[in-house]
């Protein structure tokens, strides 16, 4: 049976793994935060890109250039160590949970969302049978992807050259 959980009610540095889903596209200051608590709390952080996001109707930028993003910004972060980035590539979270269960002894359990997406993870495909907890995150949002996507705002400084030199956005 799956549940949800505030991460704030979590022991410090669990010996699980935790998955922290989303588009990412691109990486912003809010996701950054979002992994800086987990990381407090847990022993891995598995940041996990999707390859399109079921919930959104734009097409996402490709896994490849987004979870090269991903490496540049937990690298100027000082994450690098802390974080592992999942290659596979999903559309449904019980997708990359079956995944990574065949693949693995560990039987990942955990999966982090921001707060203001808790409204809808009990809404996920098969969500009561995925035994899975998942944590909420409290979550500063100062810039959303969308607006550094329209130019209106701008990205991670780690990000500047690279979303220049690979015209996105």
């Amino acid at each position: 049976m799956s549940k949800v959980i505030a991460l704030k009610d979590l022991k410090p540095k669990l010996s699980e793994t935790v998955i922290f889903g989303g588009s990412f596209d691109p990486v912003h200051q809010g996701h950054v935060s979002v992994i800086k608590l987990l990381v407090e709390k847990f022993n891995t952080v598995l940041v996990a890109p999707t390859a399109q996001n079921p919930w959104k109707e734009r097409k996402s930028t490709s896994l490849k250039l987004r979870l090269e993003m991903l490496e540049l910004v937990m690298k100027a972060e000082g994450l690098e160590d802390q974080v592992e980035l999942c290659q596979v590539e999903y559309e449904f979270s019980e997708d990359l949970l079956l995944a990574l269960r065949e693949s693995s002894e560990e039987s990942y359990t955990f999966w982090a969302i921001g707060e203001d997406s808790k409204n809808s993870v009990t809404k996920w495909r098969n969500w009561d049978s995925l035994n899975l907890t998942a944590v909420i995150a409290p979550v500063e949002i100062e810039i959303h992807s969308t607006e550094i996507r329209k130019g209106q705002e701008n990205s991670h400084p780690a990000l500047k050259e690279f979303i220049a030199s690979n015209s996105l956005y």
